[in-house]
């Protein structure tokens, strides 16, 4: 009996971002759905705040993504370690997109 191969560094990498990047934008659709919706929450409130922390987060998760991803495309390995991680990220960046196109007409609608 052959044991499974071990991951590379970087699949975790990618993966890692990945469920960070969907666990970030569940968390703030889960905040956004606790937190009254008010003029002065969305200009300069927590969600103002949260949005901040929600956009930082993205631009760190998509950074080592995409590192994790160049560098298993860069392995030529020939393992389903590239392919797995493109459908993790593929799948948060779906997540991402959706939450955000979702808040986006509800936050602009706050009175």
């Amino acid at each position: 009996m052959t044991s499974p191969s071990a991951k590379p560094p970087s699949f975790k990498l990618a993966v890692g971002g990945a469920i960070w990047l969907g666990l970030t934008w569940l968390a703030y659709a889960l905040f956004l759905v606790n937190t009254p919706l008010t003029l002065q929450s969305v200009q300069a409130g927590p969600i103002t705040m949260a949005r901040g922390a929600v956009m930082a987060s993205t631009a760190m998760a998509l950074l080592a993504m995409a590192a994790g991803l160049i560098k298993l495309a860069l392995l030529k390995r020939r393992d389903a370690s590239l392919v797995i991680a493109a459908i993790w990220s593929m799948g948060a960046l779906s997540l991402a997109f959706s939450i955000f196109m979702l808040t986006r007409p509800l936050l602009d609608s706050a009175i």
